[in-house]
């Protein structure tokens, strides 16, 4: 059964803009996600060669002691 009418149209085209707005939000999300990641693993790896033993008194890099 079609329906056809603006009130229908108007609940499509919105559906679709949400759709399209939350997924753009979910990638922007995983990239931060991602990007945070390398970030650590990165000053992980910087620290570790001026510092060797520094994961003995920090064990989280990005906790509350390491700040």
């Amino acid at each position: 059964m079609l329906r056809k009418n603006d009130e229908h149209d108007a609940y499509c085209v919105a559906t679709v803009l949400i759709n399209r707005t939350l997924s753009q939000l979910v990638n922007r999300r995983n990239l931060l996600v991602k990007d945070g990641i390398r970030f650590k693993n990165g000053f992980h790896e910087q620290i570790s060669m001026a510092y060797p033993s520094y994961s003995k008194f920090f064990s989280e890099i990005d906790g509350k002691p390491a700040s």
